[in-house]
C-alpha cells in the first residue's frame, strides 16, 4: 500500500523564492504527523501543493497514493481542510455559500443549517462582514 502522503525530491518555486528545497517526505497510513517551522519556511506551501492547489516546479508529490496535481479535484473530493484564514468571497451571504455549495454535490443542507444556527451567525449577512471569534466553536 502506498504511504498517505508523499513527496520525494519535491520543490517549489514562486519566483525566484524556494520555500520548499528538495523535500522527501514519507506519512504512513494512520500516523500521526506534525508539520513544524517557523514562518514562511514553506508549510503552507507543502500542503497546498500535496492538495493540487500549487504545483511543484520539480520532484512529485503524492496525497492518499495519487499524484497531487494529475488527481487534484479527486484528492479534494476526499479531503477535509480547515485553512487558518477561509477564503471565501466576501460579499456572498451564508445563505448563497450553501447554494452554491449544493450547486456541487455532496452537500448537507440540515447539517450544514443546524452548523450555522449552533455558531448563532446570520444566513443573511456576507461573511466579509462576520467577526472572527476567537472562541473554540461547538462541535
Amino acid at each position: 500500500m502506498p504511504p498517505a502522503i508523499e513527496a520525494e525530491s519535491l520543490e517549489i518555486r514562486y519566483g525566484a523564492s524556494r520555500p520548499v528545497r528538495d523535500l522527501s517526505l514519507r506519512v504512513e497510513w494512520g500516523s500521526v504527523y506534525a508539520l513544524l517551522g517557523r514562518n514562511g519556511a514553506g508549510k503552507s506551501t507543502l500542503v497546498r501543493c500535496l492538495l493540487g492547489q500549487r504545483r511543484a516546479s520539480r520532484g512529485t508529490a503524492r496525497l492518499l497514493g495519487r499524484d497531487s496535481w494529475r488527481h487534484r479535484c479527486r484528492i479534494m473530493a476526499e479531503v477535509g481542510v480547515l485553512p487558518e484564514t477561509p477564503q471565501l468571497p466576501p460579499r456572498l451571504t451564508l445563505a448563497q455559500l450553501f447554494l452554491l455549495r449544493r450547486s456541487l454535490g455532496g452537500w448537507d443542507d440540515e447539517e450544514a443549517e443546524a452548523r450555522r444556527r449552533a455558531l448563532e451567525l446570520p444566513s443573511d449577512v456576507p461573511v466579509g462582514k462576520l467577526a472572527r471569534s476567537e472562541e473554540a466553536p461547538p462541535w
